[in-house]
């Protein structure tokens, strides 16, 4: 049986907001500088991110590769030690990478750091080759994700365990301190259909990657309501989210062409700019965020390239309050189109605006 969280997924809203059920994190800076300066940047960002009014930090997970991206349990241990409400979360740990004890018992240190605000996003990752590195059968990374997560949630009792797992054995292991949640949630990431389906079965939620473009979510989407249908999981308990690379052009500045050269970087495709990211001025960026929620998304990670700190001020301050607004106002025209209906099914003629 599933075991289900009914708290919400992350953040709250004033009772009333008819936008509470969407909620805002914000990418957290991983990469520039150097020793203290990188420190000292990430507390600030952090620190600014919380008092904004953002629900979440989020990093991400990537073992190899030319940027030099901090490891993002260690980065979420910097932001924990200078926030006390945002929520801190990975999307995603690449599982077929990490050994399951360790990382139960990294995971369950960073929730205990952070009096209990870990958001943990799993998958699988694309590069099935990489594996061999870590001494694992690319044929066996399903595998060993089930296995990770028998040794999350067992280890994280703080109880003494024992599991034959597929891909490993753990012979009465235990691990303290445990996470202050009881069981921190679990997001799985990935785009198969086994993947979303695996997602629905044992997840908390699901993460669509940001080098997704909105016609991919809309399609997995779709097969995730299917699944989730078929098991009998509640949208109200069950996270939706999607991470967006986003950057707000200023009148007259076009960012394309760096956009362009960051995705060189990450992904070794400049063109992937072109498909996944929203690149304009504000409305154009509200909207995408707009269409994102209409597609079925309800946490948004934000992820603003490049300029971080520009962005963080103007997102918090601009383009979520219109969004919210926009919301609230489809909710407002929404219930008077409800009431109007009543009234008319009631055989009473509709009320009008007289001067």
């Amino acid at each position: 049986m599933i075991q289900q969280h009914t708290v919400p997924v992350v953040g709250n809203r004033a009772d009333g907001d008819s936008s509470a059920g969407i909620h805002f994190g914000i990418a957290l800076p991983q990469t520039a500088g150097e020793g203290a300066a990188l420190a000292a940047r990430i507390a600030r960002f952090s620190r600014a991110a919380e008092r904004l009014g953002f629900d979440g930090l989020w990093a991400r997970d990537r073992i190899q590769g030319r940027e030099p991206l901090l490891e993002p349990m260690v980065a979420l241990g910097a932001a924990a030690m200078t926030t006390s409400r945002i929520r801190l979360g990975v999307a995603v740990v690449l599982v077929p990478l990490r050994a399951p004890v360790e990382l139960a018992r990294t995971s369950a240190s960073l929730d205990r750091l952070s009096g209990g605000r870990l958001e943990l996003g799993i998958g699988l990752g694309v590069d099935r080759e990489r594996v061999r590195s870590v001494g694992l059968d690319p044929a066996r990374r399903v595998a060993r994700m089930l296995d990770t997560i028998d040794v999350l949630r067992a280890m994280w009792t703080g109880e003494a365990i024992t599991i034959d797992g597929r891909t490993l054995s753990v012979r009465d292991w235990m691990i303290r301190p445990t996470p202050v949640q009881p069981r921190p949630r679990i997001w799985f990431g990935g785009h198969h259909p086994d993947a979303l389906r695996r997602a629905v079965m044992l997840g908390d939620g699901w993460i669509e990657a940001g080098s997704s473009s909105q016609a991919d979510f809309a399609r997995e989407m779709t097969i995730v309501r299917e699944h989730m249908a078929d098991l009998g999981r509640d949208e109200s308990t069950f996270g939706l989210g999607k991470r967006l690379y986003m950057a707000i052009e200023r009148p007259g500045e076009s960012t394309r062409q760096d956009i362009r050269q960051w995705f060189l970087d990450q992904y070794g495709k400049e063109e992937m700019a072109d498909r996944v990211a929203v690149v304009g001025p504000p409305s154009a960026v509200v909207q995408a965020i707009l269409d994102t929620i209409d597609l079925g998304a309800r946490l948004l990670i934000l992820h603003p390239i490049p300029d971080e700190q520009r962005h963080l001020r103007q997102l918090a301050e601009e383009i979520v309050p219109a969004v919210r607004e926009a919301l609230r106002s489809r909710t407002t025209a929404s219930l008077a189109a409800e009431v109007d209906q009543r009234i008319r099914g009631a055989g009473q003629p509709a009320i009008t605006n007289r001067s």
